[in-house]
């Protein structure tokens, strides 16, 4: 259950901004905490700093207009889910403001305590779960680049295992050609015989190979 709705109003209406803090309180009262601006650029700050869990926007206001303003708003209101409140019953704008980030589209004459309520209740529990997924797709990513690092890294140690173990391949070679193979060249020619000859030419064979 939705408690303690944290509302950013921003209309420069004065009494369309009454009816909307009278239709809230109608619908729920005592759920809405209802701040209040008229200006987009004074919002901004606020929302920043205070945290909402709604933005209601008016998209004609003195300093910002049309869904530009719903574009300026974006970055400061990454957390909170925005309602766009207009006197245009425009489908085509209704569209592209949720294509831009709002959660609902509601045209003022439209608009009933009902109405704003169950568009504000919807569209915190839809954000809640856009951040979660957000939160879970960013948690996967870094995920992803740990991984990568670490067969990055597990690459690197097989190609240094793969150098030692030739090296150590090499030093083995080299020993046996350094202090082996004279060893065997002395028997062969210390006076052996038939027999003890062929022993060493075994011996030489196996270690050759």
């Amino acid at each position: 259950m939705i408690e303690n709705i944290r509302t950013l109003l921003i209309e420069d209406n004065p009494g369309d901004a009454r009816l909307i803090q009278e239709m809230l309180s109608e619908a729920n009262p005592g759920i809405c905490q209802i701040t209040v601006y008229d200006r987009l650029e004074s919002a901004r700050p606020a929302l920043e700093q205070d945290g909402y869990d709604v933005v209601l926007l008016d998209l004609t206001l003195p300093d910002s207009t049309g869904l530009a303003t719903l574009s300026r708003l974006g970055p400061t209101a990454a957390t909170a889910a925005v309602i766009v409140l207009t006197g245009l019953n425009d489908e085509a704008a209704a569209v592209q403001a949720l294509r831009e980030g709002a959660q609902d589209y509601i045209v003022k004459d439209r608009m009933s305590p009902e109405v704003l309520w169950r568009s504000m209740r919807y569209a915190v529990e839809r954000k809640r779960a856009e951040l979660k997924l957000l939160a879970r797709e960013r948690k996967l990513e870094s995920q992803t680049r740990d991984l990568e690092e670490v067969n990055a890294a597990l690459r690197v140690l097989l190609k240094q295992r793969e150098a030692d173990k030739t090296e150590l391949e090499e030093r083995i070679v080299g020993n046996f050609r350094e202090l082996v193979r004279p060893l065997l060249e002395k028997l062969k020619t210390s006076g052996l015989n038939d027999r003890q000859k062929a022993f060493v030419e075994i011996a030489e064979n196996e270690l050759n190979n």
